[in-house]
């Protein structure tokens, strides 16, 4: 399912499988709208959100193929407190697991979009 995101907000929402999605609480004025999906590219939209009404906005998204060279397998990511690298066995922090099957639920394209729900990670400013 597709994501749509408020960018510069906290505010996203998944679309179901008829492809709509509800945001609720978005500031009126003038906002940028972001959606994709895994093996589609994102796109950014701007709107203007009326104060105290509703917008209806629809999105097109591209089919966009990433090459892959085989043989290619997505292990688990384990994502630590820690300041350096380290063996998953030797990690006496905060440890999550974000599996292949819950980043492709997510529809993430990059790493902060697959670990931004794990317990513990919070995002600060883009950080």
């Amino acid at each position: 399912m597709a994501l749509v995101r408020v960018q510069g907000k906290m505010l996203e929402t998944r679309a179901d499988s008829r492809g709509q999605y509800r945001l609720a609480a978005v500031p009126s004025g003038p906002q940028v709208l972001r959606a994709g999906m895994i093996g589609y590219g994102f796109v950014n939209d701007s709107v203007i959100v009326p104060p105290d009404d509703s917008l209806l906005h629809d999105f097109t998204l591209r089919l966009e193929h990433v090459e892959l060279s085989p043989p290619f397998i997505l292990g688990p990511i384990f994502v630590t407190a820690g300041k350096r690298q380290q063996s998953l066995e030797d990690v006496v922090a905060s440890v999550a697991l974000v599996t292949d099957s819950a980043i492709a639920r997510r529809a993430a394209n990059t790493i902060d979009e697959a670990v931004d729900r794990a317990p513990g990670v919070q995002f600060l400013n883009g950080q």
